[in-house]
């Protein structure tokens, strides 16, 4: 047996953290997963993918490429739905999805 990580083990981990799971619809177009963090004790981490278009409109930051937290403007939302979403992407055919996610307190 080599030394590493089992993914049995890892998978068993993360079903131990789900908490609740809200299935993707057409009506909402995003579908929601809260886990216990990983590292924050008393602290949810709420998953969200959906349409890009649906989801960018809850989010107030992004990762720049390296890594640091910036805001997003409500101009940068519409040139990522318009140029890259729609221009790009749609006219590719290619189905876009946005994920996001939020840090909560248990309280």
């Amino acid at each position: 047996m080599s030394a590493g990580v089992h993914a049995e083990n890892l998978l068993r981990q993360k079903e131990d953290r789900v908490l609740t799971v809200i299935p993707f619809n057409s009506k909402r177009k995003r579908a929601c997963t809260a886990i216990d963090h990983p590292t924050k004790e008393n602290t949810v981490r709420v998953f969200v993918k959906g349409a890009p278009e649906i989801v960018m409109d809850l989010c107030e930051s992004y990762f720049d490429k390296d890594g640091n937290v910036q805001e997003l403007t409500k101009s940068q939302k519409d040139r990522i739905v318009n140029d890259v979403v729609t221009e790009s992407f749609a006219k590719k055919a290619f189905r876009t999805l946005l994920i996001a996610y939020t840090d909560l307190s248990r309280d």
